[in-house]
């Protein structure tokens, strides 16, 4: 009984010291025969927090993953393909599954369209 109890808690200080991570993979909607390759983020990196899915595009764009001239034609996907906004929080994601591992990644979809969303106006 003891065991149990022993096992119990080292595998709960072991899921609590192991830093979250994202996962997430690049697909080139405009070129088909580009490779898809996955990446993983740490969340809890002491120089950079990340909280939001917006901070996690900075950080590729700002390291240079992704060139600044594809900022307006990327976004992303879920794994149910919902598209996932920018404002929506990192850990709610995971918590659901969403980028929890390298077989349960998110999508950053990269097309050669800009995108952008039409208003209807009534006259």
């Amino acid at each position: 009984m003891v065991y149990g109890v022993t096992v119990f808690l080292i595998l709960t200080l072991f899921a609590t010291d192991s830093l979250p991570a994202v996962w997430f993979s690049y697909h080139y909607l405009h070129k088909p025969t580009v490779p898809v390759v996955t990446q993983c983020v740490r969340l809890n990196v002491p120089e950079m927090k990340f909280k939001l899915v917006a901070q996690l595009m900075n950080h590729i764009f700002n390291s240079r993953y992704l060139p600044a001239h594809l900022r307006t034609k990327v976004y992303w996907k879920g794994l149910c393909g919902q598209k996932i906004e920018e404002h929506e929080l990192l850990q709610a994601l995971l918590e659901v599954g969403d980028g929890a591992s390298e077989t349960l990644c998110l999508c950053l979809n990269i097309s050669a369209l800009l995108i952008f969303t039409l208003k209807s106006t009534v006259l």
